[in-house]
């Protein structure tokens, strides 16, 4: 239909070209936009009159926030730093609607940075045994639990509590401690030039948190608060990439991988049973990309022990760390290829990081390329993907699904304006995609609604409404690393709270507008 149209504007009268008569020219360009709009994320979704009134208002508040940004000059918060726009964000309407939406699993998170900082240090800064040294050089402070302290020359052990009372004000010497352990700033463009500046402040804030995350009550109390944050975003299911650390007693006692796996496995189900809208945790062991070969290859074979140990609950491997300046796939080729090696063959699914730069035709983007050879389920981040057309199409062809991470790559320096996240391209297109969070609560984001809010307003057009996000929500289950049963069961269980998210808004909206009407004020919220 669309080629005859074309013709039609096409016809060719005495050797010369004319232009399409208007009834005709408006045809086919209605044409060009219905073709466009089927091809979308989402656009096959059919959405019910209860539905249509919610899309109804997010989209008359979104597309009036792009209208006064875009014609009238005024700030359009993802084209803001995150640092700097978040406070406009939680203020919005469609953020206060998605924050109560189901947004199904979180599928691209790391061990360590998905619990507030707030309550690290409001709750584990307190508990007793809790020391804090500051370096005399840098004046950074490290954290540990001990029963007694050892020697640290140029950073002395002193208990936290007696630091405090030394300073005399619990508040402040709290501020002071999150200035120091965050990576949040003011003035983000200045205080991080380049993205060696902010991964190196980045990569610090795991050291300085990790030695009271890996004490063994803290770490399972860490994971346990996790699940309470997420649950309370509204986010059903967590795929975690997790180092399996050396988690410590106060009395020396090292605790191996499986008593870390199983505290995990046991505090997920435990949260299962007591919250049946939460479906579970998947464990994804991670290497860094920085250790030696051997130690890679010592990662692989434990991640198939632990498969094969716990199975349905640790479901593959990845490799984590600054991907630009780290060792590539193909580094590691060797060991990474060792479990189809086996006789027989081993299955160990790979959840890769792969081309999370703004470089093309670079050893960092040939991840890209080494992540599909080696048949990754999913690839985080794959910023650069939209340079390599070829590989865009295998993912697509195969069903690898993106873990976009919208907040990650701007706060990380990728993309200042997420408006010009590649992502955006892979949206037109009904392209597998997934949103997530990665570290969020290193720069105190939402566990999910944050990246939800930047997908829907700056990755999505402004004629894009609530079926987006309900597309979001459903591929987080389709791709996620969980059974056919379980995904079936938790799509089941999706659809139940989504009906009732529906439900709930529209009453709420319904009674807001009759009490509106009696005082003279508009009040509609989600």
């Amino acid at each position: 239909m669309l080629k005859e149209i074309f013709i039609l504007c096409l016809t060719i009268i005495h050797g010369e070209f004319v232009s399409c008569v208007p009834d005709s020219y408006q045809t086919a360009r209605d044409a060009i936009l219905k073709a466009e709009r089927q091809q979308r994320l989402g656009s096959q979704i059919e959405l019910n009159s209860a539905e249509l009134a919610l899309d109804k208002f997010l989209l008359q508040d979104k597309q009036t926030t792009i209208e006064n940004a875009r014609v009238g000059g005024s700030d359009f918060p993802p084209s803001i730093n995150f640092f700097q726009s978040k406070k406009w964000i939680d203020d919005s309407p469609v953020f206060k609607v998605i924050e109560k939406m189901p947004k199904g699993c979180a599928l691209h998170v790391h061990d360590s940075s998905i619990t507030s900082l707030d309550w690290i240090i409001s709750n584990v800064t307190y508990r007793a045994n809790c020391y804090i040294c500051f370096n005399q050089t840098t004046g950074s402070p490290s954290l540990h639990f001990f029963n007694k302290p050892p020697v640290n020359k140029g950073c002395e052990w002193e208990l936290i509590s007696t630091a405090r009372t030394r300073i005399g004000n619990d508040k402040t010497f709290d501020q002071q401690l999150f200035r120091n352990l965050s990576i949040i700033v003011d003035n983000p463009d200045d205080a991080y030039v380049t993205v060696n500046d902010v991964w190196k402040k980045f990569s610090k804030y795991f050291g300085l948190i990790n030695g009271v995350l890996y004490y063994a009550p803290v770490f399972k109390d860490y994971f346990h608060q996790a699940l309470v944050e997420f649950y309370q975003d509204n986010v059903q299911c967590l795929e975690v990439r997790a180092g399996l650390p050396q988690v410590y007693e106060l009395n020396g006692t090292v605790r191996d991988q499986d008593w870390v796996v199983q505290a995990y496995q046991s505090i997920s189900t435990e949260f299962t049973k007591q919250n049946p809208n939460f479906w579970g945790t998947k464990i994804i062991y991670s290497g860094i990309r920085f250790n030696p070969v051997a130690t890679i290859l010592n990662n692989v074979k434990d991640a198939m022990r632990l498969m094969k140990a716990y199975p349905d609950f640790v479901v593959g491997y990845d490799l984590v760390g600054q991907e630009g300046i780290g060792n590539t796939l193909l580094y590691y080729i060797d060991d990474l290829l060792y479990p189809s090696q086996q006789q027989p063959p081993v299955h160990l699914p790979y959840f890769f990081h792969g081309g999370e730069t703004d470089w093309k035709d670079t050893r960092v983007d040939e991840n890209l390329i080494d992540a599909i050879l080696l048949n990754t389920s999913r690839i985080g981040h794959a910023f650069a993907l939209n340079k390599h057309p070829y590989i865009m199409q295998v993912m697509s062809e195969r069903g690898i699904a993106v873990e976009v991470n919208p907040i990650s790559n701007q706060v990380l320096k990728l993309v200042a304006d997420i408006r010009n996240h590649p992502a955006a391209l892979l949206m037109t297109g009904k392209f597998p995609v997934v949103v997530s969070s990665d570290d969020p609560a290193v720069w105190n984001a939402k566990p999910l609604s944050h990246d939800f809010y930047m997908a829907f307003m700056a990755l999505a057009g402004e004629d894009e409404g609530i079926k987006i996000l309900k597309q979001l929500a459903i591929n987080s289950i389709k791709f996620s690393a969980m059974t056919d049963k379980e995904k079936k069961a938790a799509l089941a269980s999706w659809n139940v709270q989504w009906d009732k998210f529906i439900n709930d808004w529209n009453t709420y909206n319904n009674n807001s507008q009759h009490v509106s009407r009696s005082d003279h004020t508009v009040k509609i919220i989600g």
